[in-house]
């Protein structure tokens, strides 16, 4: 539906506002294009914009307890989902760094988990209870099994406000149509708009 290009024009919108935003992704690759587009198109120095992993290692980094993280050797799930942010949560005590005003959490489907909230919220001026944040969340991109229930009707108890978006900004009926034919997969093109023909190419 093209939810990263409304996070990021929400990221540049309020650090241009002189708050000091945090923008976090959980894929590498789309973090090094947002990197790069800000870079072309904002010039403040009020927006930092990472993945979150990438995030997490640079903070840990600077509070120099990479050894927490290098030397463990045990399941790579419960590394992910409990020594990283541990560790970051560790490292944000150790340094002391300052809270930021805002934070946006794109992709926040991957990363709805308690250690990462906790992480999160250690991180921002305020908490999640008191400060001020917007995730971007597609239930159905839910492939690194991310996302608790229970955290999530945490957030909502929060009483934020809830937006659906349900047009489909990003691929066109035709596009899904054709992913459909070539992939075999059932992909909706259920309030998808209409665009023009599509060109497959092949690599």
């Amino acid at each position: 539906t093209g939810k990263t290009i409304q996070a990021l024009d929400k990221a540049i919108n309020l650090a241009s506002q002189n708050k000091r935003v945090l923008y976090l992704c959980f894929n590498k690759l789309l973090s090094e294009y947002l990197k790069n587009h800000i870079s072309k198109n904002y010039s403040g120095e009020n927006l930092v914009v990472d993945s979150i992993h990438s995030w997490f290692y640079k903070i840990i980094d600077e509070a120099n307890l990479l050894n927490k993280i290098n030397d463990y050797t045990g399941d790579k799930f419960i590394f992910f989902s409990e020594v990283f942010p541990s560790v970051y949560m560790d490292s944000i005590l150790e340094i002391d760094i300052e809270p930021f005003d805002v934070i946006i959490i794109d992709e926040a489907q991957d990363i709805l988990s308690s250690n990462y909230i906790d992480a999160i919220d250690l991180t921002l001026k305020g908490g999640i209870d008191k400060g001020r944040w917007h995730f971007f969340i597609d239930p159905l991109q839910d492939i690194f099994r991310g996302t608790d229930e229970k955290i999530l009707q945490r957030l909502i108890g929060y009483g934020c406000a809830q937006f659906d978006l349900t047009v489909n900004c990003r691929n066109t009926k035709e596009i899904a149509i054709t992913t459909s034919i070539y992939s075999g997969l059932n992909i909706s093109s259920e309030n998808a708009l209409e665009g023009g023909i599509c060109q497959t190419k092949f690599v």
